[in-house]
């Protein structure tokens, strides 16, 4: 039976690919992500949407990353809050060295009346492949 710890190659310890999460990402409907990677795995940006009302501003991204990663894969997450739809996006998935994409679950939800919540969240997926 095989350890799942010895499995993970040593190079995964390093915390060197989280860092290659920085750059400029694009999602499969056009929309821009670009991400910064600080100390301890933060994660810091913008994101500048093409569905909904792509006339709004470029928001504010915010999240973490794994600094030790197991194997090819980091675990990561980041949200924006979307002042004039009065909601909230949150974005949970993993970054593919091998790949070089991120793909993540997004949930939004927006305010809503008690008798609209039914219909305040939303869930996709995203996949985010290197832009200019």
């Amino acid at each position: 039976m095989s350890n799942a710890l010895s499995d993970v190659p040593a190079s995964a310890a390093s915390g060197e690919h989280p860092r290659r999460l920085g750059g400029i990402w694009h999602n499969q409907h056009g929309s821009e992500l670009h991400l910064h990677v600080g100390a301890g795995g933060a994660l810091a940006g913008t994101f500048q949407s093409a569905t909904g009302d792509p006339s709004g501003d470029a928001q504010p991204v915010a999240g973490r990353a794994d600094m030790a990663p197991w194997g090819t894969t980091t675990a990561v997450g980041f949200l924006v809050l979307w002042p004039e739809a009065h909601s909230v996006t949150c974005w949970s998935g993993r970054y593919d060295t091998a790949l070089d994409r991120i793909e993540a679950t997004w949930v939004m939800t927006a305010e809503a009346e008690e008798h609209d919540a039914w219909m305040a969240t939303r869930i996709g997926h995203d996949v985010f492949v290197r832009g200019d």
